[in-house]
């Protein structure tokens, strides 16, 4: 986060990213994707609902539980979408409100000065997903 950077301003930031990414990745008409699973269980691919696009493919071994396929269809474009403006909507609740940029600056739990929970766990999932912790 840059030192002039509120938080509101990283929130933002982080949600047009998700947006880009969302925007640009295979989707159809359903924007959902889906698992498909061989017989012998491995590779799994994720591939959009109406396309046929391959998204990924992922190369468990039979000797772990199969969840990136899962959890890599699970945020299909739709959900990053969502997501996006979820951000978007606490980011315009939080708007440059101060004292929550100081506590934020300080490491201080918002909660403990009671500000909203959604804004602390917001900021730190943009943050992260930002590779900014």
């Amino acid at each position: 986060m840059p030192d002039t950077e509120i938080p509101a301003d990283l929130v933002r930031r982080a949600a047009e990213k998700l947006r880009t990414l969302a925007e640009d990745a295979p989707k159809s008409a359903s924007g959902r994707w889906y698992v498909r699973t061989p017989q012998g269980e491995y590779p799994q691919t994720v591939y959009d609902n109406a396309s046929a696009i391959l998204v990924a493919e992922t190369f468990e071994g039979p000797q772990h539980p199969q969840s990136t396929a899962p959890f890599i269809a699970a945020m299909d474009p739709t959900v990053a979408l969502l997501i996006a403006d979820g951000w978007l909507h606490v980011a315009d609740d939080m708007g440059d409100y101060e004292a929550f940029e100081c506590s934020v600056a300080q490491g201080i739990s918002s909660e403990d000065h009671g500000y909203r929970a959604d804004w602390t766990a917001t900021f730190r999932a943009a943050r992260a997903f930002l590779r900014e912790t």
